[in-house]
């Protein structure tokens, strides 16, 4: 697939599954498939929150916490609090090291006018392996698997002083009207704060919270959400592996939830 053939493709889909995400506080991604985006700061809601699941003695936990869920007419979501390390600089070892000496130059050049913002670049690669040597943490894991990756990028988090904060790895697949979006996050000594990550729909949604434990005894958070007006569903699955925060979104036709729900758990199998 070319890069017109991917335009058209995402030109197909129904604007209430584009999906806008944010891994870290003034973080902001775009993403394909579910029509979301992070809300840090909500005003709370009463929602249906079901949470279910049962989580073998013996498993590694996912180290997220639910801890926020809102729900109206006119935005829905959830926020997640993340329990993880932050890694040590120079345990980075690819090109993305180099983009220090942007950050500096970035912050310097902008000003209040500016209709960019100077800490965040992104980098886009034929392959997950391409962007992996990138980033250079051998930690951060990709697997290949039956789908064909359709896009690859790589989104870091920088600040004044030329210090990297944040990386975030994304690969986007697609089989016919099923949409995946694969993440993978991870958060340097440089960074301050707590880690949240989450999801947002401009629309009424419900949620439920569940728990897989695959055969390598990893525990995933699993978050499914109600019926869109589009007639979409999502179910976003969450968990912490060496420092690294993975996240498998998918958006699926009602019809194709067993097919969805089948290639969800295959992702999450290969972790461990």
């Amino acid at each position: 697939m070319n890069g017109m053939d991917l335009l058209e493709a995402i030109n197909e889909i129904p604007e209430q599954v584009i999906e806008k995400n944010q891994v870290a506080p003034e973080w902001h991604n775009v993403r394909v498939a579910g029509h979301r985006h992070v809300k840090w700061v909500a005003v709370a809601a009463a929602v249906l929150l079901c949470v279910s699941g049962v989580t073998a003695v013996a498993a590694v936990r996912s180290g997220l916490d639910l801890f926020h869920v809102f729900s109206s007419k006119e935005e829905s979501g959830y926020d997640l609090l993340v329990e993880m390390d932050l890694i040590p600089i120079e345990e980075l070892h690819g090109e993305i090291t180099q983009l220090s000496e942007q950050f500096v130059q970035a912050f310097a050049d902008y000003d209040l006018f500016s209709s960019w913002y100077p800490g965040s670049q992104e980098v886009r690669f034929a392959n997950s392996g391409q962007a992996l040597d990138y980033i250079g943490y051998q930690p951060l894991t990709w697997h290949t698997w039956e789908l064909p990756e359709q896009d690859v990028v790589v989104r870091v988090q920088g600040d004044a002083t030329g210090h990297i904060l944040g990386v975030n790895m994304e690969v986007d697949y697609q089989q016919e009207k099923i949409f995946m979006q694969m993440f993978a996050s991870l958060y340097t000594e440089h960074y301050e704060g707590s880690i949240q990550t989450g999801s947002a729909a401009a629309e009424y949604e419900t949620y439920t919270e569940d728990q897989f434990v695959n055969h390598n005894q990893v525990t995933w958070t699993v978050i499914s959400s109600s019926e869109m007006e589009s007639g979409y569903l999502c179910k976003d699955a969450y968990t912490v592996c060496n420092d690294v925060l993975y996240q498998c979104h998918i958006g699926y036709l009602k019809k194709d939830q067993a097919e969805a729900v089948r290639l969800m758990e295959k992702w999450m199998e290969l972790f461990g």
